[in-house]
């Protein structure tokens, strides 16, 4: 059993603005105990960049999740999943192709140097058996012999049994990552790739798997912009992948692991499914009373106060808060502050307090929006949007337009 001593300190970080309390990330049994007001708190964690854009393929239109829709799309079709449809990409016309920066001309879908691509990917083949070709997964640009057009491409074997990510310009080129993998047909799986210009990792279903070198050629601004990037195939509907995607996200840095992991704990905890990925659908995890689910149990020995996290899933790492403040019936109009991370039977011990009221409650790994951020920190501490953002853009009118 691991233990924790806090000491004295506070943190100072209060931004006001409004949230949806109607999803609340925060569970646990809340605990209103005798305990002291100064506890020393580690650092919240900081997002290093943006998310960029996602693509659920729930429409018929194949639209993005900020409205952007294909460069073109064909030969593809829908088909029930986890979270609504999933597009499946095996006919011999498929092409699904987005452009780089979206039609408004501010939204940019993907970078090549220093970024993130998480996919969930479900093959209609076996690893061994494999899509038969080079099958793509994202590819930018297309790979020449002599490297001379440009090409930045996450990409599997014939067998389907290894995985690259690898890149070419200017006559250049280099494999910056492979992976053996097992790829099951009618099984999730999710893979996230993090890359920079020093390293790169891949990740599947949150384990990783590979590590490799940093990312030093890539197509340039004329391939980027006239291309943009394909998922299942290439820009001929050749290398496909066979198989279906779901859920896949682009970020301009590259996640930790732990940004990797509490994205695919979130897929399990609101989707359902195993360690293979969500396989059926499922409700997200409410508010937990005492009878069910992860809770702290509390024992008081005197001033000393020791908290265990009890009845939790082994391995998924839960947020810890502490208020003195607490208003009202919700927990969400106190204040709160962020103790720290853990997981089944992690403890906590409070030694020779003053007695003064506070209040205790967990919160999941879950990170709707991608920052970094749990969704339980930035409801309580941040009070910060914990859903990914809706952009909207201003444009001219035209003077001409008869306006109602």
């Amino acid at each position: 059993m691991q233990t924790d001593h806090l000491d004295s300190g506070k943190i100072a970080r209060h931004h006001q603005r409004s949230f949806f309390p109607s999803v609340m990330a925060a569970i646990g049994v809340v605990f209103h105990l005798a305990l002291a007001h100064s506890i020393a708190q580690p650092a919240p964690p900081v997002a290093l960049g943006e998310f960029l854009n996602a693509w659920h393929f729930n429409d018929t239109n194949f639209l993005s999740f900020f409205g952007d829709p294909p460069k073109a799309a064909h030969g593809l079709s829908l088909v029930p999943s986890w979270e609504g449809n999933a597009v499946k990409i095996a006919a011999t016309n498929s092409l699904l192709q987005y452009r780089e920066i979206g039609t408004n001309g501010t939204t940019t879908n993907i970078v090549c140097p220093n970024g993130t691509i998480l996919l969930w990917f479900l093959p209609n083949w076996n690893s061994g058996t494999g899509p038969g070709t080079y099958g793509r997964l994202i590819e930018m640009g297309t790979y020449t012999t002599n490297a001379s057009y440009g090409w930045w491409s996450i990409y599997l074997d014939p067998l389907g049994t290894n995985l690259f990510f690898s890149g070419q310009t200017n006559g250049a080129g280099a494999t910056y990552l492979s992976a053996s993998i097992n790829l099951t047909t009618n099984h999730w799986t999710l893979l996230a790739l993090t890359y920079s210009s020093s390293n790169s990792f891949l990740f599947t279903n949150a384990t990783l798997c590979a590590t490799g070198t940093g990312v030093a050629y890539y197509p340039g601004q004329g391939v980027r912009g006239s291309n943009g990037f394909t998922i299942g195939g290439d820009l001929l509907s050749q290398s496909l992948a066979l198989g279906q995607f779901e859920w896949t996200r682009t970020y301009n840095y590259p996640l930790s692991a732990d940004g990797v992991s509490n994205y695919y704990q979130m897929a399990l905890q609101n989707y359902g499914g195993s360690g293979n990925g969500p396989s059926s659908p499922g409700g997200p995890l409410g508010p937990l009373g005492p009878s069910g689910g992860p809770k702290l149990l509390a024992a008081p020995q005197g001033t000393n106060l020791l908290l265990t996290i009890t009845l939790g899933t082994d391995g998924i790492p839960y947020d810890f808060f502490r208020s003195t403040n607490l208003l009202g019936n919700s927990i969400t109009n106190g204040t709160w502050t962020w103790m720290g991370k853990g997981s089944n039977g992690f403890s906590y011990l409070f030694s020779n307090q003053p007695r003064t009221n506070a209040w205790y409650v967990l919160g999941t790994p879950q990170d709707l929006d991608g920052d970094g951020l749990t969704d339980a920190y930035e409801q309580l501490v941040s009070h910060t949007d914990p859903y990914p953002p809706f952009k909207v853009f201003i444009t001219q009118p035209d003077p001409q337009a008869l306006l109602p």
